[in-house]
C-alpha cells in the first residue's frame, strides 16, 4: 500500500483483492472518517513466479520488463527470490512484470541488512550499481516491501512467530561467512488485541533479547485483548486550534496498509463538544499503540501534540500530569451535561447581587437530568466539586453554588447533592469561550488544566 491514497496500487501476487474506498468525496463530515482504502487479499492460487521483475544492463543486454529469466519467484507466502549472475559496474532496478510501474532502485533495498550490500551503490535515477560482478541473491519481503542483496553463499535460518499454538508466520536471517546481523522481530498484528512482546517460551517467562542467529528457533508473541473505546481530547485553552481537532492512531514497525488505524495523516475529525471537549468512538481493531492530536493542517500549517504512547487498558491520559487514568463511558456522559450545565448557566452572577438564569434554563436542566441513566446520575450526585479541576469538576462546583445560592427561589437541587456551606462555595464563572476563569467572593485567577483521554466501555459503535 502507498504511503500517498492517491499513488498507484501494484499487485505483485495474482489473486482476488477486495478494495474499500471510504469516503471517497473527502467530505469533512462524513462519518466514514478521512478519505482512505484498505485492500484485502480474499484468496490466491499457490505460490510461483511473482510478477516482479529485474530491468538493467547488470541483468540483460538491455533495459527491458520481459525477461522471463529474469522474474523473481515466491519462496512462501512472504519471500519472493532470484539468484543469478550480475554484471560488474552496470546497473538494474526491480519493476512490475512486463511494465515500466513499481520502479524500485536504491532507496528501496536495506543495505544494512544484506549481505553483499557493500558491493552497490546509488546510480543514477536512483538505480542499483552493482560495482562487482558475480552471483548474488535479490530477496523480496513483502511484509516490510524491503530488497535485500545477498552473496551466493548466503544461508538463512528460520525464526517461527507464534501466537500460542497457532503459528503466525516465519522470519528469514540471511547470513554468511562474514555476515551475521543482529535479528530485531518485527510484531505481527492482529485484529481487536495489542502486541505486548516476543518471548522464547510460551509461558511468556523470558523476553526475548535481540542478538546474533546461531540456529532456527520459536518466539512467542505476548497479547492482550482490546475493546471497543472512546478516544477523548480535552484542550481547555485551545492551545492547539479553536475549531476541529483530528486524531491520528498508528502502529510502529508495520507497512502503511495495517499501522494507520483510522486513516492516513490527519486521521479522523473528532466531535466537537465545545469548551475544547473532543472526543471520537474508535472500535477495537482500530485502536494503535501511538497516537497524536491534531488540526488537521498539512503543509506546514499542522499544530500537533507530541506523539503519544496509548497505555491501554488505561484510557484517559492528562496531559498537564502525564500520567494515565482510567474513565467510564457513565462519565463521559456525565461529562457531556456537565458541558451543557456550563453552558446554559454562562451569566450567573458571582456576587450574588442578581440571579442571571431564568427558571426555564434550570427547569431545562433538570429534565435533561432525569432522561439520564442511573449510573450517570451517580457520578454527577457523588462527584467532587472543584473549580481547578477538569471540566466535570468545574460544572458540579457551578451547580453546586447555584443550587445552594438560589434553592429557596425555585432553583430545586434536583441532582440531590448534598450542597457545601456558604463559606466554601466557588464559582466557575465561563466569560469566554476560549478560557475558563475561576471567581472566588470576587477574586478572579485563570486556571489552567488539559486533558488528554480514552474512554473505555462504549455503547455505540462507529459507523
Amino acid at each position: 500500500m502507498p504511503i500517498n491514497h492517491d499513488s498507484n496500487i501494484y499487485f505483485i501476487q495474482s489473486g482476488s483483492y477486495e478494495i474499500r474506498i471510504y469516503n471517497p468525496d473527502n467530505n469533512p463530515n462524513s462519518p466514514a472518517g478521512q478519505y482512505r482504502y484498505t485492500v484485502r487479499c480474499t484468496s490466491k492460487p499457490p505460490m510461483g513466479i511473482a510478477d516482479l521483475v529485474l530491468s538493467g544492463d547488470a541483468v540483460d543486454t538491455n533495459w527491458n520488463t520481459n525477461n522471463s529469466n529474469n522474474r523473481l519467484t515466491w519462496d512462501n507466502d512472504r519471500y519472493a527470490i532470484i539468484e543469478r549472475s550480475f554484471t560488474g559496474n552496470k546497473e538494474f532496478k526491480v519493476n512490475i512484470w512486463n511494465m515500466w510501474e513499481g520502479d524500485w532502485g536504491y532507496t528501496a533495498f536495506d543495505i544494512a541488512n544484506s549481505s553483499s550490500g557493500g558491493v552497490l551503490s546509488q546510480g543514477g535515477n536512483n538505480n542499483i550499481r552493482v560495482n562487482t560482478g558475480g552471483i548474488y541473491e535479490v530477496v523480496f519481503d513483502a511484509k516490510n516491501g524491503k530488497y535485500f542483496f545477498h552473496s551466493q553463499s548466503a544461508t538463512f535460518k528460520t525464526i517461527t512467530n507464534y501466537n500460542g499454538a497457532t503459528e503466525l508466520e516465519t522470519e528469514r536471517v540471511y547470513k554468511d561467512n562474514t555476515f551475521n546481523p543482529t535479528y530485531n522481530p518485527t510484531p505481527v498484528h492482529l485484529e481487536g488485541k495489542r502486541f505486548h512482546g516476543w518471548y522464547t517460551d510460551s509461558n511468556f517467562t523470558t523476553q526475548y533479547v535481540p542478538g546474533t542467529v546461531s540456529n532456527d528457533f520459536s518466539l512467542y508473541g505476548k497479547y492482550k485483548n482490546l475493546s471497543d473505546t472512546r478516544l477523548t481530547f480535552y484542550d481547555k485553552n485551545k492551545t492547539l486550534t479553536t475549531g476541529d481537532v483530528y486524531a491520528y492512531t498508528w502502529i510502529p514497525g508495520l507497512p502503511n496498509s495495517v499501522r494507520e488505524k483510522i486513516g492516513g495523516w490527519p486521521g479522523t475529525r473528532m466531535t466537537n463538544h465545545g469548551l475544547g471537549y473532543h472526543t471520537l468512538p474508535v472500535e477495537a481493531n482500530k485502536i494503535g499503540d501511538m497516537l497524536v492530536f491534531n488540526n488537521g493542517q498539512t503543509g506546514g500549517g499542522e499544530v500537533k501534540t507530541v506523539d503519544l504512547v496509548c497505555d491501554y487498558p488505561k484510557n484517559v491520559y492528562f496531559h498537564n500530569e502525564s500520567n494515565w487514568g482510567t474513565y467510564s463511558n457513565d462519565y463521559h456522559e456525565a461529562t457531556l451535561f456537565g458541558i451543557t450545565n456550563l453552558n446554559s448557566t454562562n451569566n450567573c452572577d458571582a456576587t450574588g447581587v442578581l440571579n442571571n438564569i431564568a427558571q426555564t434554563t434550570w427547569d431545562m436542566l433538570d429534565y435533561q437530568f432525569s432522561l439520564l441513566s442511573a449510573g450517570v446520575k451517580s457520578v454527577l450526585q457523588n462527584h467532587e466539586a472543584n473549580v481547578s479541576g477538569n471540566l466535570l469538576y468545574q460544572a458540579i462546583a457551578r451547580y453546586d453554588y447555584i443550587a445552594k445560592k438560589y434553592g429557596s427561589d425555585g432553583f430545586t437541587n434536583f441532582i440531590n447533592r448534598t450542597l457545601p456551606s456558604s463559606s466554601a462555595l466557588k464559582l466557575v464563572s465561563r466569560k469566554q469561550d476560549d478560557f475558563i476563569s475561576v471567581l472566588v467572593l470576587g477574586r478572579i485567577g485563570l486556571v489552567s488544566f488539559a486533558l488528554f483521554g480514552y474512554f473505555n466501555n462504549l455503547k455505540k459503535r462507529r459507523t
